[in-house]
């Protein structure tokens, strides 16, 4: 994110990222199951595999809390969380 920042809006934009952090985001622990679904995703998906580790724990999310919009500008990332029944959003798409 901060590679697409201007200076000027630099500090108001981590800020709010910051905020939403710790109030909106759900956090989970990255367990065996997460890593074992992750290898899984990249032998089955186009995924790197921190991409594979991303998508495995929103997939992991969706079991507990339904439903969930998956959020990035990648878009093998994006295909492959389609792909697994999450609803995707691109925020590249909004200018």
């Amino acid at each position: 994110m901060t590679r697409r920042l201007r200076s000027d809006d630099a500090a108001r934009i981590l800020h709010n990222f910051d905020h939403d952090v710790t109030t909106s985001y759900a956090r989970l622990m990255i367990t065996e199951t997460v890593i074992d679904n992750a290898v899984q995703l990249t032998r089955g998906q186009r995924l790197r595999g921190c991409d594979s580790l991303q998508l495995a724990t929103a997939l992991q999310l969706a079991q507990i809390e339904n439903p969930i919009i998956f959020v990035c500008s990648d878009s093998d990332l994006l295909t492959a969380a389609s792909a697994k029944g999450l609803s995707v959003e691109n925020p590249e798409l909004y200018g």
